[in-house]
């Protein structure tokens, strides 16, 4: 009899319960086939689960088939929930991942099958949902394979060698094509093993698939069949090890250890150490703690079974250990992975007036241990104390956990984004801390890593130079320390340091002393560097009516959205892409209001991109580096018995040992040509600030006031001076006279580089486009349009909009749409909005023709103008002055043909 640990994976709504239920239903481990939708499911117990329809909380279950026993893991399915889902990969030996058959692969099924692949856990996939659609299995094959793996393989059930008989001739050659070691074997014997197939299972070079319907209980069997059949027998050492993946509470308060045995097996009363002795940040080694088991339960849903003992592969709780914490390896496990998904919001949490701080810091406080994505932080000096989440589901979950749980409810303030900094190049940093009888020095070189690799310690020190004693005390202080940039404070990621020299005193150097040393050496490095401010972007995928699609690419270009092409299936338009998490909050609503209900919008967790508007969060945060006492950007060192700060600027001419990327006296001279290349950067930078600082306003030459707060919008006021090109750098005054002259120097060269001689030929800027419409006159051109005016004006104005909306979603133009209201009387005219579209109402006495003829003769001729008119005198005076002309009714022609592509 085997035994294996086995997860379920999915989007939300995909049936993943619903697979669950009918899985413990015919392995026979519960009587009653409970429906998601009543609320009946053995899995979701807890009371928001069963309101809401959705795993909040993974949850386990056990069930034997043939000879498998199997130890499942049904994990949450919501995208806010998607950390817990990656704590769970952990533990698990293989997984199922189901996809909805009506809804394909969606971005969620993609960003958990990058992460089975972190993780290396072999996976079934499961098509669910197949009396919900008509597309044919070879056809949801071929979209997996094109969308998600390209190993994704339908094999016989029933277990045995595959050969032509059962597979047919190209269905082998297909099935061994994937795995080297399967093409040898098929020409060899012209059969593949069952052995050899699973082998290829459990190193994911195949990929079951499996169809049928949950509700119905359709191709069950055969999914419990092929993981049965296709599953390995993993060695299991007798050495103790453990993994924990979550940590709970139960309704006695008893403390909750869930873990996954990997290795030997636990008993009560066995004593297991859950704190090991390691450096902290501050380098000194911690005591090992070592705590007694008072219990083992085994859980299935909300129930458990008090046992004796467990051995490895179980999934158990252990009781009466106060110190572990989710990711923590037992014995000779290894602490799991840092987790890939992490919360992009954060959010003030408020107590009800009888509820102290206090109590409110002890009450998240446990909540932290039970979901450590959270990050609770406690601001010192406004006492404001912060979560950060993943979205709102997960807001709601938490506020009724805290009313659940400890009898209050607290509110919260509005989410503000959570930003990550890393560098675009590398730097060289040094840091060295000797106060009076302390000494260290490191020397650290900082690249940038790969998107989405966190912070990656190396160590390339030779044991010649610093013992490795030393080293081990750099490294494990880099690896537990929360780096901070130098932007605007946030976290630092996708950063790779590496320890490249240091050097240490046989007398003065104490524990705490590297760690001073290499994080001044971190701070020291990103002064150096070209920084870079990150913000969480959302994968998005966006289904609305085809009439629809032009107004969402407007809005989600307005968002500064990246989009791949249109996907156009009968009536509808499916978009994807990615987009600012600070731009989208809120659009759901939106897309549910102009679709009339019909609009879809998923979002999944996109990682980190660069900011797009650096310059505004820079200077929103007013984050001074030099000025976080907590994170120092200088180096301390010693004269006449004292210690004294040395700036970040000045350190290198005062560091004891050498650069370590060259050698010698060379080595010393390059490292102080490249400390004063980056002052030189620095100062030529502000210099070119300064000299490019806006002399004033001129207007937009006498314009309408309307339309010049068009132009300011769109443009910005008219400066003598353009922005400077350095998004996300921040720049500093580093004045000295000595280097005064060179510097000015190297700031005309580097002036020279960026913008060429005068003499040299620069191509031709691009043009901003607009396109002027002369609303009404198009309104009463097209007959639906003008039959409608003539119930409700206010309708038929609306309704060009939403068709203007369209267009400009495939133009890519800036578009004003002029309404005159010259027979209004006090009509002051207006200004408005239309999602993207800028909406000009004229005052008293103005017509619209006269409107846009200012407009064009403003903009003209540093401008591509189009305007649409059937007005023939119109016509004749915007082409004088340069504008293209086009009719009405070659604007509604000029649609048609756009959408048929």
């Amino acid at each position: 009899m085997s035994k294996l640990v086995l997860g379920i994976l999915a989007h939300v709504d995909a049936g993943k319960t619903t697979l669950s239920e009918a899985l413990l239903y015919t392995a026979g481990s519960i009587k009653r086939f409970g429906r998601v939708d009543r609320g009946e499911s053995f899995l979701d117990g807890e009371e928001i689960e069963r309101a809401r329809g959705v795993t909040v909380f993974s949850k386990q279950a056990r069930l034997c088939w043939k000879d498998t026993d199997i130890v499942f893991l049904d994990t949450p399915g919501h995208v806010d929930f998607s950390p817990e889902t990656e704590r769970t990969l952990s533990v698990l030996d293989y997984a199922i991942l189901v996809i909805s058959a009506p809804d394909g692969v969606q971005s969620h099924t993609r960003t958990l099958m990058r992460l089975l692949s972190k993780y290396h856990i072999p996976t079934f996939i499961f098509v669910n949902k197949m009396d919900l659609t008509e597309k044919t299995m070879d056809e949801v094959i071929s979209d997996i394979r094109e969308k998600l793996c390209p190993e994704a393989v339908m094999l016989p059930t029933g277990g045995g060698e595959l050969s032509a008989d059962n597979c047919g001739d190209e269905g082998i050659e297909e099935i061994a094509g994937f795995d080297e070691a399967l093409i040898e074997e098929y020409f060899e014997n012209g059969v593949l093993s069952e052995a050899s197939v699973r082998r290829s299972v459990a190193g994911r070079r195949l990929f079951p698939v499996f169809f049928g319907s949950a509700l119905h209980q359709e191709g069950i069997t055969e999914l419990l069949d092929g993981i049965a059949g296709l599953s390995e027998k993993k060695p299991v050492p007798g050495e103790f090890g453990a993994r924990v993946y979550k940590i709970g509470w139960d309704k006695k308060g008893e403390r909750l250890t869930h873990v996954r045995l990997t290795g030997g097996s636990v008993r009560p009363k066995d004593v297991i150490v859950t704190k090991r002795g390691v450096a902290d940040e501050e380098g000194a080694v911690t005591d090992e703690i070592s705590e007694k088991i008072q219990g083992i339960r085994l859980y299935e849903g909300e129930r458990f079974e008090a046992v004796d003992g467990a051995d490895a592969v179980e999934i158990c709780t252990l009781l009466g250990l106060d110190n572990t914490y989710t990711g923590q390896g037992l014995g000779f496990e290894e602490d799991a992975l840092v987790p890939e998904l992490s919360p992009v919001l954060s959010y003030q949490v408020i107590p009800p007036k009888e509820v102290t701080a206090g109590k409110l810091f002890e009450t998240l406080k446990v909540l932290n241990e039970e979901e450590p994505t959270f990050g609770m932080t406690h601001n010192e000096h406004t006492g404001d104390i912060m979560v950060q989440l993943m979205g709102p589901f997960q807001l709601e979950v938490l506020q009724q956990e805290i009313k659940r749980r400890f009898g209050f409810l607290v509110t919260f303030g509005p989410g503000k984004i959570l930003y990550k900094e890393t560098i675009a190049s590398s730097a060289y940093g040094v840091g060295h801390f000797e106060p009076l009888r302390h000494y260290a020095e490191a020397h650290l070189l900082l690249e940038p890593g790969e998107p989405g690799s966190g912070i990656e310690i190396d160590n390339a020190c030779p044991v010649d130079i610093l013992s490795v004693n030393y080293q081990k005390q750099v490294v494990n202080v880099l690896e537990r320390a929360r780096l901070k940039g130098v932007l605007t404070g946030a976290p630092l990621t996708d950063v790779k340091i590496t320890l490249v020299s240091g050097k240490s005193h046989t007398k003065h150097t104490e524990g705490g002393d590297f760690s001073q040393a290499s994080r001044r050496a971190v701070r020291q490095g990103l002064m150096k560097a070209e920084s870079v401010i990150l913000e969480p972007v959302f994968d998005l995928v966006l289904r609305v009516p085809q009439s629809m699609v032009g107004r969402a690419m407007t809005d989600l270009e307005r968002m500064h959205g990246k989009l791949l092409p249109p996907e156009i299936e009968n009536d509808q338009a499916l978009l994807r892409g990615r987009v600012p998490v600070a731009c989208i909050t809120d659009y759901a609503r939106d897309v549910a209001s102009y679709t009339g209900g019909l609009g879809e919008l998923t979002l999944d967790p996109g990682g980190y991109e660069p900011c797009h508007n650096a310059e505004e969060v820079i200077e929103k945060a007013g984050y001074d580096p030099e000025a976080d006492m907590r994170n120092p950007t200088g180096s301390v060192f010693c004269a006449q018995g004292a210690g004294y700060v040395v700036p970040w600027y000045e350190v290198e001419e005062m560091m004891h040992m050498p650069c370590a990327l060259s050698s010698g006296e060379e080595s010393e001279d390059e490292d102080a040509a490249m400390q004063r290349m980056a002052l030189a950067r620095a100062e030529a930078a502000r210099r070119s600030a300064e000299a490019m600082e806006p002399k004033g306003f001129r207007g937009y030459s006498g314009m309408e006031k309307e339309l010049e707060g068009i132009f300011v919008r769109e443009f910005g006021e008219i400066k003598s001076s353009i922005k400077n090109r350095d998004v996300g750098k921040r720049e500093r005054n580093y004045d000295d006279p000595v280097e005064r002259e060179k510097r000015v120097r190297e700031a005309r060269e580097e002036y020279k580089a960026a913008h060429g001689s005068s003499s040299e030929k620069k191509p031709a800027a691009k043009l901003p486009r607009f396109t002027i419409i002369d609303g009404y006159n198009v309104i009463f051109v097209d007959n639906e349009l003008k039959d409608l005016a003539k119930d409700d004006l206010h309708a038929a104005r609306t309704k060009l909009l939403d068709i203007v909306a369209d267009y400009q979603g495939y133009v890519g133009d800036e578009v004003i749409v002029v309404f005159d209201a010259w027979r209004k009387k006090g009509g002051t005219g207006s200004s408005e909005r239309y999602g993207s579209l800028y909406v000009e109402f004229t005052k008293e006495a103005q017509t619209a023709d006269a409107y846009i003829e200012r407009a064009v003769h403003e903009l003209m001729p540093g401008a591509h103008i189009t305007v649409v008119t059937s007005d023939a005198a119109e016509q004749v005076i915007v082409s004088g002055s340069g504008a293209y002309r086009m009719s009405s009714r070659e604007f509604f022609d000029e649609i048609k043909r756009l959408k048929m592509g």
